[in-house]
Parts: C-alpha cells; structure tokens; sequence
C-alpha cells in the first residue's frame, strides 16, 4: 500500500515538473549525481552538443575518450525526434529514460514500435525515486559495461586499472630523454624510479592481460633505463669519466638513446599500448 502511495507521489511530482517544463533539469541532476558516484573519474554534461544541429540531454565523458549517451523520453510527439538525437549520436554507449507506463502508457508503447531493436533503457521512477537508487545504481552499471563489453577497447573499469601504470610508464620516458641525468641527484631519483618500474613489472603485465608484446616492451625499457643510467654516469658522475675514444661511444649512444626516450614518449608507447586502452 505504502508503495503505491510513493508512486502516486511521484507520479504527481513528475507531471508538475512537466508542466513547469523542468523535468529534463531534475533527470539530468539526479543522473550526474548517480554517474559520479559510479564513475568519480568521469564528467556528466547535461543539454552537451553530441551531434550536428542537436543536443542530447546527457553525455557522460570518460577519462579514455568513452562516452555514454542519454536520452529522456517522455512525450509521445517526441519519440521519434528523441530517436533521431540517440540514432545518430557516436557516443560507445546509449541508454534511454522512460516515463513508466503507469504514467503513461503510450509513451512506451510508442517507443518499442519505433525501434523494435530497442537502445538498453530505464524507468523514469527507477532513475528519481530514492528508495529505488540502489536498483538504479546497479542497473546503470551493467547498461553501461555490458555494451562496453560489445565495443572495441576495454571497459571503463580496465581502464582505471590500467591507467597508472601506463602513467608510470609515460613519466619515465619522459625523464629518459631529460638532460638532468647528467646531474647527480636527477641520475639517483631516475635510477630509484627505474628500478621501481623494473619491480612492478609482474604487476603491470598482469593488469595488460600477460600480452606477450607488452612483457618485451616492458623489459626493453627497463633495459634502456639501465644503458642511458651508465651511460651518465660514465660521462659525468663517475670519479674516473670517459676520455677519447670511449667517451665519444658514450656521446653517440647516449644520443640514440635520448632519441628512442623520445620516441616512445610521443608516440611509440602509444602504439604499443592503445588497444589496451582504447586509444586513438
């Protein structure tokens, strides 16, 4: 009984919402509010221009350039244009809001009769009512994963697993090719890092599904922090540097290796790793 009360409720609320032509403003709130909680990482943008000439209620951004697309239907004039702005959005994944059919009937009726191969949807209450966020909560989480799942790339979740790590790998490429290797205390913390880089190796092929290629990356750079590391040192910390002949080795291979640190840095990591996080 409770619970009917509770909908009539809502269902009220909703309708003057309507009419104060404010409803799109409560869904967008309240679903920038669930998103960030399941995704803190992510950006919820409401009325954000998805698509040429058109504007969808709601895209939620992603830190690896993912985004998910919602739709708020609850007019019946409106399906086919609400349609149109999911159809042709880009966004990885689509999910529609329907007003329920308790509410309105035709609504839904509409919407399944104008896409019988219908984008994964939720109910208006399921969305707006607090007693039912935790089956909301769950409901957006499997939506969005599981189509995901069906896109090229990895899931928002592999994502955030392995973005520290190509961080990390990202900041010591970059120190590679610093010129403060030369300095003492620049030399210490590059060799402290590259060691680190070197102990977590296990860890980090693990987080990239133990794909081979990125194992022999993985070695190869440490490999190179430990030629470029002496290569310094020999030049310019040792207490008996490099002279003549040896030294002007030392000058070419610590070119070539300044230009591979380089490389990487701008691009040749990205290639190696894209696939794994969805990059393009």
């Amino acid at each position: 009984m409770g619970g009917n009360s509770e909908f009539q409720k809502f269902a009220t609320n909703v309708d003057k919402a309507k009419k104060e032509k404010r409803l799109h403003s409560w869904v967008e709130e309240r679903l920038s509010e669930l998103l960030k909680r399941l995704y803190p990482d992510s950006s919820p943008v409401p009325e954000a221009g998805g698509i040429l000439g058109g504007r969808n209620d709601l895209i939620q951004f992603f830190p690896n350039r993912r985004r998910v697309v919602f739709e708020l239907f609850a007019t019946v004039s409106q399906v086919p244009q609400d349609l149109r702005l999911m159809e042709q959005s880009s966004a990885d994944v689509k999910i529609a809001i329907l007003l329920d059919e308790q509410i309105k009937p035709d609504l839904a009726k509409e919407y399944f009769h104008k896409k019988p191969d219908h984008f994964p949807y939720l109910w208006l209450s399921d969305v707006l009512m607090p007693e039912r966020e935790s089956t909301c909560l769950n409901q957006l989480h499997d939506a969005i994963e599981s189509q995901l799942a069906n896109e090229a790339g990895v899931s928002v979740r592999t994502f955030e697993q392995r973005r520290p790590y190509y961080d990390s790998l990202k900041k010591l490429l970059r120190d590679g090719y610093s010129s403060n290797l030369s300095q003492s205390e620049a030399h210490q913390q590059f060799e402290i890092r590259s060691h680190e880089f070197r102990k977590q190796k296990d860890e980090f092929v693990f987080a990239f599904g133990n794909d081979a290629n990125i194992e022999a990356y993985v070695d190869n750079v440490y490999m190179k922090c430990v030629d470029i590391s002496h290569v310094h040192y020999r030049l310019a910390l040792s207490n008996n540097p490099a002279t003549g002949e040896e030294k002007s080795k030392l000058i070419e291979q610590a070119k070539e290796l300044h230009e591979w640190f380089y490389d990487q840095y701008r691009g040749g990591a990205r290639k190696i790793f894209s696939k794994h996080l969805s990059l393009n």
